[in-house]
């Protein structure tokens, strides 16, 4: 299984990330951050080469953005650009995120801001411990959990814990299939990635050229690998989001909640730049848009839509 990171850059990629090393979980490296590192294939890429050469850890940086974007058919509209740093070694990894957002016509938002702009900055902060490997021959297993804090500036009731077990059997030398399951909790919000079922059918996953896919929720992937160390890939993720406590002066939920949902599609270019240097480009298509938020107690639900448009991410991955 996969995880498409673009071109949302507000994904609860952390569990969908490692859920997608599932299958060829032998003590993963989680080299990075939720959502924004393309090269978490379980399939013989760009990632596994160098993790191969390296064997120990990796750090990663990602940078992307998703154009102007019209929010609840209002004038209102944001351009979203971040950044994902992310380290892992051995069974730990932990990762910040940044995003921005850059208003034009707050006033026009579809609640009144009392003149200040919906919300600024958002970050989230990631730590997590993974295992995996073989049980039998054919039959392996991955385990994970963590906690994220994701905020606009204070930090309190802004923890969520999670955690995630997947199966993956080995058929033939090409096909295998995985199944499990990704879970989430925060002491106040019910979000939608509460529970995230993970199945997915793979063909050709240790493929060194030609074609080789992934098919499957949360994530599809279908790519072509040119050679051992450059690849195409076409990514569909049906389950992205985030979550983050509102600050305690926010004009629409004071010391709230805010979950940003949407799904993807992108295309991007895996390549190895040396040994242990590899690099990500792509340009995706944000699909589903939504914001929700919710007051202090979690709750009052009000959900908006946000405008599809298209995206891009950059990262770069250093393995040691």
């Amino acid at each position: 299984m996969k995880f498409s990171p673009l071109p949302s850059l507000a994904s609860f990629s952390l569990l969908a990330l490692l859920a997608a090393r599932a299958p060829a979980a032998t003590n993963a490296i989680p080299v990075a951050a939720p959502g924004s590192v393309p090269f978490s294939s379980p399939e013989k890429t760009v990632l596994s080469d160098i993790e191969e050469e390296a064997g120990l850890g990796a750090v990663s940086f990602s940078f992307g953005g998703v154009a102007r974007s019209d929010v609840a058919d209002t004038p209102a509209s944001y351009a979203l650009s971040g950044f994902e740093i992310g380290a892992g070694i051995g069974p730990v990894g932990a990762s910040f995120k940044r995003l921005s957002f850059d208003w034009q016509r707050s006033g026009d938002f579809v609640l009144d801001t009392h003149g200040q702009k919906p919300w600024g900055d958002l970050n989230e902060a990631s730590a997590l411990l993974n295992w995996g490997g073989p049980i039998v021959t054919q039959l392996s297993y991955f385990v994970m959990g963590g906690i994220s804090v994701g905020y606009e500036d204070q930090t309190d009731d802004a923890y969520s814990l999670f955690g995630g077990a997947i199966a993956s059997y080995q058929f033939t030398s090409n096909w295998s299939a995985s199944a499990g399951a990704l879970l989430s909790h925060h002491p106040k919000v019910a979000t939608h990635l509460e529970f995230v079922p993970v199945l997915g059918v793979d063909w050709r996953a240790a493929a060194t050229h030609g074609l080789t896919f992934s098919l499957g929720v949360p994530t599809t992937e279908i790519a072509w690998v040119f050679h051992p160390g450059t690849r195409l890939v076409l990514d569909m993720s049906s389950f992205e989001g985030g979550l983050y406590r509102l600050a305690d002066d926010n004009p629409l939920r004071p010391s709230g909640y805010l979950e940003l949902v949407n799904s993807s599609v992108s295309l991007r270019v895996e390549t190895l730049l040396w040994k242990r240097l590899g690099l990500s480009l792509g340009v995706g298509q944000a699909l589903d848009r939504e914001f929700k938020l919710y007051d202090a107690d979690g709750e009052n639900e009000k959900s908006y839509d946000i405008a599809n448009r298209p995206g891009f991410l950059a990262t770069v991955t250093m393995a040691f």
